[in-house]
């Protein structure tokens, strides 16, 4: 029998739009499931601004979707970056930072994490009993060769490899615990990945995870015009 595919990819302009959406596309829609919704959620160009010499939020309505994403009990939330995570970053890049969150001598992964900190946010999805309760896994998959992705403190970090390859890898594991995979992605290409990579992994695994990918396209405006929003730290 023939696994239904069961895959979209909306576009959203400001995280307002995602809120719209929610009854329509059934994101949370209130009832109680026996599996989980992963929600999956881009760093650069979606939480916080490409073009701006300080971290700063795109949105800073991000950080309440991602709290109610928090509590809801069948949902959990991940950061899923193409960042690497490995080199340490210059003093330069740490001075974007707020001062009490600076320091000279962080990895990007440790800038990551204490840039989210400054915006308050905070992911849910801990995976670590997949992976024999470790709190750092290393995921070396031939076919992101050289890249060697990480996944730790509830954040992906692909290593700059292709997301779908990365989610072709480590879905897997968990694939039998979910019932959908939501991502806010402002990359298409990224999205349309995952996209197929979930398709293929239902059916090879025979399961059944919903898709839906929401496409952030304020990005695409701001690259456009070369400026970022003016808004609240």
């Amino acid at each position: 029998m023939p696994v239904e595919k069961d895959s979209e990819i909306v576009p959203i302009f400001s995280i307002k739009d995602l809120n719209k959406l929610h009854p329509r596309y059934q994101l949370l829609d209130g009832k109680k499931h026996s599996k989980k919704t992963l929600v999956a959620v881009d760093l650069d160009g979606t939480i916080s601004s490409e073009y701006s010499n300080n971290c700063q939020l795109l949105e800073p309505s991000i950080c309440k979707l991602i709290t109610f994403f928090n509590k809801q009990p069948q949902t959990m939330t991940m950061g899923f970056t193409a960042r690497s995570p490995y080199p340490e970053i210059t003093f330069e890049h740490s001075d974007r930072l707020p001062p009490a969150y600076r320091d000279p001598f962080m990895s990007n992964q440790e800038f990551t994490e204490r840039e989210l900190e400054s915006y308050g946010i905070t992911f849910t999805c801990n995976l670590r009993a997949r992976f024999s309760k470790k709190d750092c896994v290393v995921l070396t998959y031939k076919d992101c060769y050289p890249c060697n992705p990480l996944f730790e403190n509830n954040i992906f970090y692909t290593d700059l490899a292709d997301k779908g390859k990365v989610m072709y890898g480590f879905l897997p594991s968990i694939i039998h615990d979910i019932d959908a995979f939501h991502m806010i992605d402002n990359s298409l290409d990224y999205l349309e990945q995952v996209k197929i990579a979930i398709e293929n992994i239902n059916e090879i695994h025979g399961t059944n995870v919903k898709f839906l990918g929401y496409h952030y396209t304020m990005t695409d405006m701001l690259e456009k015009l070369k400026c970022c929003p003016k808004v609240k730290p």
